[in-house]
């Protein structure tokens, strides 16, 4: 797996898009979001960011990161 070396522009879309899933109520109990969700803010990302390939992976270990 290659790390993948964000961008504050990147942050912040991943951020605005993390809070709108909480503010969705896809948010489930014991501060765990539910299956699927990553695939969810992958096309979300894409969206934005349709040619830097951003996966799930990615997505993962940076909120793994944030969560430090």
């Amino acid at each position: 797996m290659t790390r993948w070396a964000w961008s504050e522009v990147e942050e912040e879309i991943l951020l605005t898009n993390l809070t709108s899933l909480v503010d969705q109520g896809v948010w489930q109990a014991e501060n765990r979001f539910h299956p699927g969700y990553l695939g969810v803010l992958e096309n979300q990302m894409r969206v934005y960011f349709p040619e830097a390939g951003i996966k799930q992976n990615h997505i993962e270990e940076k909120i793994k990161k944030m969560e430090e």
